[in-house]
């Protein structure tokens, strides 16, 4: 048997390494969950949990909840299969808006609640406690779509938030210090989104709203997070006013997209609906309606519209 020169030893270690590294890099989508009625995982591979069921209810591909007398918020409970799962080594992009956006609102934890720590919203997002606050301040009742990844090969663990044409870091820190961010080990691979942990009684957001889970084997890019097949980014820039409305609410759509725009209350019931044609501003007529809270969807992208 012939035996390898040294730089042929070399070769096929930097090859080797090359390749290890090319398959690290890859993201296999392994779960999504779109909330349209459900709970369910397009995939079929993770189980979601509703907390608070009694708070909950779905409207146009959407989850909302209202916290209960416990405090500690709605949400969901996610349990990560074991096949075609590298341990701490993923990525998780999170749609959703809360009514409250300060006082340290949880968004994800790791750690069975056990533990005060996890990615949090204080006006900006943060990797708490050991990463710095983000510099992008998040409004309230405004969808958001976020990524976190967590790779293994350099323990390190990403905040961002999504843009159709960009991820912008928020937060950042590295999991051999802070292990609660890369604990999806074992047993341990449980979710638990929009829930405040035990130790604290006065930090969950009242109301909330997810669009839209997916969990990635891998650490996603740009490209995975807003492929056209998962719908990504939902959100069409979207704004309302006056809100709180009174004799009428005016859609202003950023994008100039058309479409038909869908108006429900809080059960779900739908209220009103019609096409916006692409102007800029679309004049809707809110005199008629009860005082509440209603949900106001087009383009994908869904806003609570309070009448008073």
């Amino acid at each position: 048997m012939k035996k390898l020169s040294l730089f042929s030893t070399i070769l096929i270690l930097v090859c080797s390494l090359a390749f290890s590294a090319t398959t690290m890099a890859q993201a296999t989508l392994i779960s999504q969950f779109d909330f349209d009625g459900n709970l369910n995982d397009d995939f079929g591979n993770s189980v979601a949990t509703e907390y608070n069921s009694v708070n909950t209810s779905y409207s146009s591909g959407s989850l909302y909840w209202e916290a209960d007398s416990l405090g500690s918020g709605g949400g969901l409970l996610v349990e990560v299969p074991d096949a075609g799962f590298t341990e701490n080594h993923y990525s998780i992009a999170i749609e959703f808006q809360y009514s409250e956006v300060f006082g340290y609102r949880k968004i994800l934890d790791f750690r069975e609640l056990l533990i005060d720590e996890g990615v949090y919203v204080d006006e900006s997002l943060r990797l708490y406690f050991q990463g710095l606050p983000g510099s992008t301040t998040l409004l309230p009742d405004t969808n958001t779509i976020i990524l976190i990844t967590r790779d293994s090969a350099t323990d390190s663990t990403e905040l961002f938030i999504v843009y159709p044409d960009s991820l912008s870091l928020q937060s950042a820190l590295n999991d051999n210090v802070a292990e609660f961010v890369a604990n999806l080990s074992g047993s341990d691979r449980i979710l638990h989104f929009f829930h405040d942990d035990s130790l604290t009684t006065s930090e969950f957001s009242q109301t909330g709203m997810v669009a839209q889970i997916r969990i990635w084997n891998g650490i996603a890019d740009l490209a995975d997070v807003v492929s056209r097949e998962s719908g990504y980014p939902r959100a069409a820039n979207l704004r309302l006013y006056p809100n709180p409305a009174g004799e009428r609410i005016i859609i202003r759509n950023e994008t100039g997209m058309s479409g038909e725009f869908r108006m429900t209350d809080g059960l779900g019931k739908l209220i009103r609906a019609g096409y916006i044609p692409g102007e800029t501003e679309y004049e809707i007529p809110t005199d008629d309606l009860a005082a509440g809270i209603y949900l106001m969807s087009f383009a994908g992208q869904h806003q609570k519209l309070v009448k008073e």
